[in-house]
């Protein structure tokens, strides 16, 4: 039996303070841009312009404090400041930070946080409980044996991320330039140059003279869930549920879900999910879309299946990401306690639709795209399912 030892007997909490000015925001860890289930962080929008911030440094292990069953941690491979609701725990002398960062990976961890939580509605975790949390009592060489294990898979986690990073960005670059600034071609301002733009009152603004200005529904039509009753969920089913809260923003999140065994009477097939479909919420976080990238998923009540031409689909799937489709969406919701939106209401805005051999050219470039970042995605979620194997093998 392996002996064991408290998180307080490896790490200590960081209380370091610098004022907020002296980061960048892309410096700044919030709650908020710490990704849930594990998966790292994304870049902050916002950084406080007064106040104090922690100070951390690389190696140290930032875990979000609201709401522990949300399994938000990050490894820092960079300086930075972050929010009073990210604790920063770093290790002791004797303390690989990896082997503390992959000691913190594990469920039972956040569940060590949520058995010490304070509060009901918003919990957050007790900082004298969270430093109970026990440890394998490893010597430094067997350390780092549990560090050259898991890191490689994470190291391919990571290069994966920015392979799906760099596709969404280059094909949104190429969405913008195309389809918003109207630059065509190999050439800066080709199409602006060579092309008649005329005045349309329905957008209320000039665009090419051939192209179509038409309501999204004449291309579109959102296909809503199906209304599952919970007394037929399974949690050795073969299906998962997908509802809103897994639809975030260019990313399915199928970590919790529920599952059902055999499929409900009269369940339509449109709502039984096929990979490269798109999704949208319509409730709470409106306006979220995502592709899907997993076999065997359900369509439930309140997220929006994209049915389109295959023609059409890689422009809307880019078109929907656009920041000022998703501001008009939100203006779109209503609802007091809850943001709800219509299908209707989202497909009846206007489009600037290009024709259909210029649809064509963005598929060609698109849709390889496309398929790699579902590729990737899917290899990531073999990769931590591996390494949430391994680590829970190598730690109990």
């Amino acid at each position: 039996m392996k002996q064991i030892r408290t998180l307080g007997d490896c790490a200590y909490f960081v209380e370091d303070k610098e004022n907020a000015s002296s980061f960048k925001v892309d410096d700044y860890v919030g709650v908020d841009n710490l990704i849930e289930n594990k998966m790292g962080r994304t870049d902050a929008t916002y950084i406080p312009e007064t106040g104090k911030v922690t100070s951390f440094q690389p190696n140290d292990v930032l875990v979000g404090n609201i709401r522990p069953y949300l399994k938000k941690i990050w490894l820092a491979d960079k300086f930075g400041g972050s929010s009073p609701d990210v604790l920063t725990l770093r290790s002791k002398p004797g303390i690989h930070p990896q082997f503390l960062y992959y000691s913190l990976l594990q469920d039972r961890f956040f569940d060590h946080m949520m058995n010490g939580r304070k509060g009901t509605k918003m919990p957050r975790g007790d900082k004298s409980q969270i430093l109970k949390f026990s440890l394998p009592d490893f010597a430094p060489d067997l350390q780092a044996q549990v560090v050259d294990y898991l890191l490689p898979l994470d190291k391919k986690i990571s290069v994966n991320e920015k392979i799906v990073e760099k596709s969404e960005e280059l094909a949104q670059m190429i969405f913008r330039k195309w389809f918003i600034d109207y630059e065509i071609g190999i050439e800066p301002n080709s199409v602006s140059q060579g092309t008649e733009m005329v005045w349309n009152s329905d957008v209320e603004r000039n665009v090419p003279k051939n192209w179509n200005v038409a309501r999204l529904s004449s291309i579109l039509k959102i296909e809503s869930g199906f209304p599952f009753k919970s007394d037929g969920y399974d949690k050795q089913g073969k299906y998962k549920i997908i509802t809103i809260k897994n639809v975030k923003s260019n990313r399915l999140d199928t970590i919790k879900v529920d599952f059902i065994d055999e499929l409900p009477a009269n369940f339509p097939e449109s709502c039984h999910l096929r990979v490269g479909e798109i999704l949208i919420s319509l409730t709470g976080n409106v306006g979220r879309v995502c592709l899907v990238d997993e076999d065997f998923l359900l369509l439930n009540q309140r997220v929006g299946k994209f049915a389109c031409l295959s023609l059409h689909a890689p422009f809307l799937y880019f078109y929907f990401q656009r920041p000022e489709v998703f501001k008009r969406i939100n203006n779109l919701a209503g609802g007091s306690s809850q943001a709800n939106v219509s299908t209707v209401d989202i497909t009846r805005d206007f489009v600037i639709l290009p024709d259909e051999a210029l649809l064509n050219s963005f598929n060609a470039f698109s849709t390889p795209l496309i398929n790699q970042i579902i590729s990737m995605r899917q290899e990531n979620r073999v990769l931590r399912n591996l390494r949430e194997t391994l680590s829970t093998y190598l730690l109990s």
